[in-house]
């Protein structure tokens, strides 16, 4: 009788304590489970920024490579706003080879040869499409080239157009 009842509270007792025990863990478990969401997401978004900026930066190389032997002292690869998107543009500064080049080809003819020069080193979706020539690459106060001053430049982007061959096309 009375023993029999006093264990079956102690019973009691025990499985409400487990069960409060089991809840606190799932609760836990849930709010881990939210943090490892959370930190998932932070670490994608991270790897896109990352990976966008290793593009920018094998892109700024590749354009280096190839500018050499395209005729290009200096170039600068940067997005560009267009009525079509975000397309990479380049500001470019020519050599000698470069700028006998341009009297030869002119703009529309050399940016399509500086895109094919181009090609072999890069993807297609990173190829530059708008050119513009200039004499220096601008400097900021601090002797930095900056997107903005890029931009800043003076006259009209050059269109490289959409394909990869160098055939002439009506201007």
């Amino acid at each position: 009788g009375f023993h029999h009842g006093q264990f079956m509270d102690r019973l009691q007792h025990a499985i409400n304590l487990q069960t409060k025990v089991m809840a606190d863990q799932a609760i836990r478990l849930e709010a881990a489970q939210k943090a490892l969401m959370a930190t998932e997401l932070r670490l994608s978004s991270l790897n896109k920024v990352v990976e966008a900026r290793r593009r920018g930066a094998s892109t700024d190389e590749a354009i280096a490579a190839a500018a050499a032997e395209a005729g290009l002292a200096e170039a600068r690869a940067l997005p560009v706003d267009t009525p079509i998107g975000q397309r990479i543009g380049v500001v470019a500064v020519l050599n000698a080879q470069g700028r006998g080049q341009l009297q030869a080809l002119g703009k529309r003819g050399l940016s399509r040869a500086l895109r094919a020069a181009l090609s072999d080193a890069l993807e297609p979706v990173a190829l530059p499409r708008r050119w513009r020539f200039a004499d220096t690459l601008p400097l900021n106060p601090q002797g930095k080239t900056t997107d903005a001053a890029l931009r800043a430049l003076e006259g009209p982007w050059e269109d490289a157009g959409f394909d990869n061959t160098l055939k002439a096309i009506p201007e």
